[in-house]
């Protein structure tokens, strides 16, 4: 990590509201950030915004429309968060991620021109994102929601559209304890005179968002796309549909890619990578490794956020008796011990050690599959460098 980034996440780490119970209970605003941007010129206001939410397969949307529109010829920044393997990853242009002496310089703009300290972890980045968009000058931005939507960070924004991937239940200790409660934080990024495009929904999200779209004065649409056990595919579908109705002509964006997103790092024996980390993604996941490899016996390697659920998330998987559930020895700030997963989970898994662990990736009967978290990627990632 450079050691500008190193500042900055020691500087914010006591003053992330994002993860705390006060950014929904009233004490968490997006004032702070607005009237630092305005001290900041409003670098905020620069190109074409496309303004993503949702509860599942926002940063794949995001992706592939960054994509699409880089091919397009145009300048297009990208923020998303988490990431994979370092910070500098949330924060891109044309592709390129922003360097250590980038990111620098925008966090020193940032400090000599707001009080900082009132800012939180994700108001501070987004700026930077900003600043840094607004110096290589973008043509377009497009924004991931980080938690919600309508207190987001990100939510200071004009967007020309915006994009919803499938809504569910995650982060009610935030959010709100029903789907409907979480549905109208997330449909607090619906703005006036942004085209609004949703996929699938269940009816009590679809209504809220309707609603919304009206009160807002705008107008929102629901692009059919086929059905597919492979959630890839569906998201490039979606994306595809709804581009094609905002440009009024064809769109295709299904031969774009997206790492992290079951992500096979190794071959025979198969080992994959997948960002699921909430119940809708782990539900997900368990459709696609239906599909891909049957009943073959999986060893699932998890970890998760101490603010979630171990429980939740396994049984979202659906695991077949035949399966292994692993908790590698890999200490992963924000995680769960494995120790402590062993024991939320009434010993449904077990601890591996990472001898342990490296055996068992060479076992060529299953399909080995890493998940729970984003923040097991760069583990997996060198776990599978030593089997080579």
């Amino acid at each position: 990590m450079g050691s500008a980034i190193g500042e900055f996440c020691a500087f914010y780490q006591s003053n992330n509201y994002e993860r705390s119970r006060r950014f929904g209970a009233g004490a968490y605003s997006t004032e702070p950030l607005r009237k630092a941007l305005e001290r900041l010129g409003n670098p905020q206001n620069i190109g074409r915004i496309f303004h993503v939410g949702g509860t599942v397969a926002k940063g794949s949307i995001s992706y592939l429309l960054a994509s699409y529109f880089r091919e397009q010829g145009e300048t297009v920044g990208l923020y998303t968060s988490p990431h994979l393997l370092r910070l500098n990853e949330r924060i891109s242009v044309n592709g390129r991620e922003i360097s250590d002496t980038e990111f620098s310089e925008c966090f020193e703009t940032l400090r000599h021109n707001v009080a900082a300290e009132h800012l939180s972890f994700f108001d501070a980045l987004t700026a930077i994102a900003f600043l840094h968009f607004q110096k290589q000058s973008v043509s377009i931005a497009v924004i991931e929601v980080g938690l919600g939507g309508r207190l987001d960070s990100t939510n200071v924004v004009n967007p020309a559209a915006v994009f919803f991937g499938p809504v569910g239940m995650d982060h009610r200790n935030v959010l709100g304890a029903t789907i409907e409660e979480i549905a109208r934080e997330k449909a607090g990024i619906i703005k006036p005179g942004a085209k609004v495009f949703s996929m699938r929904q269940p009816k009590e999200v679809a209504h809220i968002f309707l609603q919304t779209a009206e009160q807002q004065g705008t107008k929102i649409y629901f692009p059919d796309y086929p059905n597919s056990p492979d959630y890839r595919e569906q998201n490039r579908e979606f994306v595809s549909a709804a581009l094609s109705i905002f440009a009024g002509s064809e769109v295709n964006v299904n031969q774009i890619a997206i790492i992290g997103r079951f992500e096979k790092l190794n071959f025979q024996p198969d080992i994959i990578f997948d960002a699921a980390h909430n119940a809708p993604g782990m539900r997900s996941l368990r459709e696609l490794l239906a599909h891909e490899y049957g009943r073959i016996p999986r060893a699932i390697y998890f970890s998760c956020m101490t603010e979630r659920d171990p429980v939740e998330l396994l049984d979202a998987l659906d695991l077949n008796r035949t399966d292994e559930i692993i908790f590698p020895d890999i200490k992963i700030a924000g995680c769960h011990t494995p120790q402590a997963l062993e024991s939320l989970t009434l010993h449904r898994g077990r601890y591996a050690s990472e001898i342990e662990t490296l055996k068992l990736l060479q076992r060529s009967e299953m399909v080995h599959v890493f998940c729970g978290t984003m923040q097991l990627y760069q583990q997996a990632r060198r776990l599978v460098s030593t089997l080579k």
